[in-house]
């Protein structure tokens, strides 16, 4: 008798066990499926690989020439700086097609990728596949020398801080903070002429960035290109200058 008891007990246990883990996989069903619809929009990828990864030398940049049908993000493994840039005075306002990017010094190169949304096909939680026409294609990889021209300022002191941080820049810069794990910087406005002539070249843009800094700091700004042959200086004009660090309001 005591053992039917306990089997009868067992498979009471086991029926319970089993509608709470239904139970459970029902709501695991539910929250995906809730994630899936407020994700974005279903999206197709296309990616190429570098025929050899390396490990930019400090000093110099790897320029990777790249054409595609549509704008390229370029995979790196975390060394150094992970974000490509290009040698250009201003800004590009659409993909031309055909570009050299560059990669900095302690970046390992691992390949390009391009993805757009589906415009038709593909699920609320599936992609698609990519238009006819589609392509990217890395044609070379070619490490060069780099100029660089840079400026810094203090931080206004406290912890737990924003600070704005106000540039006269020639091209796109770098903003961060010193030490790095003081807090992260990113640009808030657009590139609008100065309001006033700077102390740098005529060819100047006002920028400002934010700044979020946990201990004392100091903000560094700087702008950089390749060199077109062997180590060189900053060609003639090309500045960069950090004219307000202040707390944000």
């Amino acid at each position: 008798m005591r053992v039917l008891r306990a089997a009868r007990r067992f498979v009471v246990s086991r029926l319970a066990t089993s509608s709470r883990e239904r139970g459970a996989v029902r709501v695991v069903v539910v929250v995906a499926a809730v994630a899936c619809l407020a994700d974005q929009p279903p999206r197709w990828s296309m990616d190429t690989k570098v025929p050899t990864a390396a490990v930019v030398p400090p000093g110099r940049a790897l320029r990777v020439t790249v054409e595609a049908s549509h704008e390229p993000s370029l995979f790196v493994k975390s060394g150094g700086s992970a974000t490509p840039w290009e040698d250009r005075a201003t800004p590009r306002t659409s993909w031309p097609g055909h570009a050299d990017l560059f990669v900095d010094a302690g970046a390992e190169l691992g390949g390009a990728s391009i993805s757009d949304r589906c415009v038709s096909g593909g699920g609320l939680c599936s992609g698609c596949d990519p238009p006819p026409g589609s392509f990217v294609r890395i044609l070379s990889t070619t490490e060069v020398d780099v100029w660089s021209v840079t400026a810094s300022a203090p931080a206004p002191a406290g912890t737990g801080s924003r600070v704005e941080v106000e540039l006269e820049v020639t091209r796109d810069p770098v903003v961060r903070t010193v030490p790095a794990s003081s807090g992260a910087c990113m640009q808030t406005s657009p590139s609008v002429a100065p309001s006033a002539p700077p102390p740098t070249a005529s060819t100047a843009r006002h920028l400002t960035y934010a700044c979020w800094v946990d201990t004392a700091a100091t903000v560094h700004a700087m702008i950089r290109g390749a060199c077109p042959a062997g180590p060189c200086s900053a060609p003639a004009g090309e500045a960069v200058a950090i004219t307000r660090v202040a707390r944000a309001p």
